[in-house]
């Protein structure tokens, strides 16, 4: 999946490769640098989080490239993803994109559901159930105080809509007319 070249200090994606967990990448770079001679090469990962918060949860992993480090795609004209939170210490963009490559790459500051054991794709799909809950509590809360504020007089519309589709994901309306009748729906 991976390639690591510690003299140009690259981490190069194999041909075919569309998904990366940035975990993996950073576990698999662990293992590289225990065989031959590779821990002569300076670090790649700076990781942080992963800790405890009980219930469940952990805080948001951030792994950061060090040192120089890049990830280089395989230039075969695909997109790849990569999930969660890959970012370069000190700025900068982490990639070498080849071709006509496009990158993803994906970050959030939810607390983790420990979902130990789960593939990428399921990890994935509780990631967005997540940030929806997310949403859906911040608008709620938001919406209340506006609500309570009683500064809104037309109707107005609230939207949450994905990202690659431009669909609505949460809606939510008010209406009030100054004279205490008003609703929040769906």
């Amino acid at each position: 999946m991976y390639t690591f070249d510690g003299t140009n200090r690259e981490i190069i994606l194999d041909s075919g490769v569309t998904e990366v967990s940035n975990a993996d990448m950073f576990s698999r770079w662990k293992d590289w640098t225990l065989t031959s001679d590779n821990a002569k090469y300076p670090k790649a990962f700076v990781p942080i989080g992963g800790d405890d918060l009980g219930g469940g949860l952990r805080v948001p992993s951030y792994y950061f490239l060090a040192n120089g480090w890049k990830v280089r795609t395989h230039g075969d004209g695909t997109q790849v993803i990569f999930s969660l939170n890959l970012y370069v210490e000190g700025g900068g963009d982490p990639f070498i994109a080849v071709g006509s490559d496009k990158i993803v790459n994906k970050v959030s500051d939810i607390p983790g559901i420990d979902a130990l054991g789960l593939t990428i794709e399921e990890k994935a799909r509780l990631l967005n159930i997540e940030t929806l809950t997310s949403s859906i509590d911040t608008m709620t809360k938001w919406l209340e105080r506006w609500h309570k504020a009683d500064e809104i007089k037309t109707p107005t519309r609230y939207e949450r809509r994905d990202v690659d589709d431009n669909s609505v994901i949460l809606g939510k309306n008010y209406t009030s007319n100054g004279s205490g009748n008003e609703s929040l729906t769906e």
